[in-house]
């Protein structure tokens, strides 16, 4: 039929086709919702004002939402998709697949104590483990090392001696270490070195007198030296303790230079040369 409709005309009569298809087109509005139990699409240049939330399309396989109402909204096609914002949700957004952000943050991300996994690297002014301890916050700075990515770790080294002149070790063998220790962690995680030139060891001891260490690549062994003063302690047995920390290059150390690959990332600091 031809020429104007009265009444109501049933959507399950209707069957497919182009609107204006045999009069040359025109405009077409629905006073109320379109639904569409498959794809929505939209074939060549198109623009559409929805109750001030855009949607547009610059090909029929890029078409991009601008939606702020309160409603859900699922957006999807081959060419991917693009918000235009600002775009405001008031419950919670689900992303089951891969997604990624252009531009900069306009607020702080607050995870609710969960966690953040799979960083390759964190660029940061600083990281801050805030304690609330009686009510009043305290903040405690991670530090920062130059030359690379680092791996460390302290303990005590315990020694007993009955003889003050008497030189005395104790002997960290990496090879003999309880898997799952701290040092056992410690020397799968670092990179020693050939000759372990990598390896940093720093020790104070409790008492007045000697203490150093030596390195021995060959029997994969650190062995720390005392020798007390002769006149520390008393006559009897003396229990002499050398507080260490060891320092090591991490196992991938060489992908983290100091000199940054990538010289077009934003710094956290912009410093004159001293």
């Amino acid at each position: 039929f031809t020429g104007p409709v009265s009444g109501t005309l049933s959507a399950a009569n209707v069957s497919a086709g182009s609107f204006g298809a045999n009069t040359g087109g025109g405009n077409y509005s629905f006073p109320s919702i379109i639904y569409a139990g498959a794809d929505f699409r939209v074939a060549g240049d198109g623009y559409t004002i929805m109750n001030g939330n855009q949607f547009y399309c610059n090909n029929a396989n890029n078409c991009h939402f601008n939606y702020s109402g309160t409603g859900g909204t699922h957006v999807g096609n081959s060419a991917g998709t693009t918000l235009y914002g600002p775009v405001s949700i008031g419950s919670t957004l689900t992303v089951s697949g891969n997604w990624s952000l252009g531009g900069l943050a306009q607020t702080n991300l607050a995870m609710g104590n969960k966690n953040i996994l799979g960083v390759n690297k964190i660029t940061a002014v600083t990281i801050d483990p805030l304690y609330d301890i009686g009510g009043e916050k305290y903040s405690t700075y991670v530090s920062s090392i130059a030359g690379g990515v680092k791996e460390e770790i302290t303990g005590v080294a315990r020694m007993k001696t009955e003889n003050k002149s008497e030189k005395i070790s104790y002997e960290i063998d990496f090879s003999d270490l309880k898997k799952g220790s701290d040092l056992w962690l410690f020397y799968q995680v670092t990179d020693f070195g050939e000759n372990w030139e990598n390896l940093v060891a720093i020790l104070t001891p409790n008492f007045e007198g000697k203490t150093w260490y030596e390195k021995s690549p060959d029997k994969n062994k650190l062995v720390i030296f005392a020798i007390p003063n002769s006149n520390y302690g008393g006559s009897t047995s003396i229990n002499l303790e050398v507080s260490y920390r060891l320092t090591a290059n991490r196992v991938d150390w060489q992908k983290w230079p100091t000199l940054a690959i990538d010289q077009d990332e934003e710094a956290g600091f912009i410093l004159k040369l001293k």
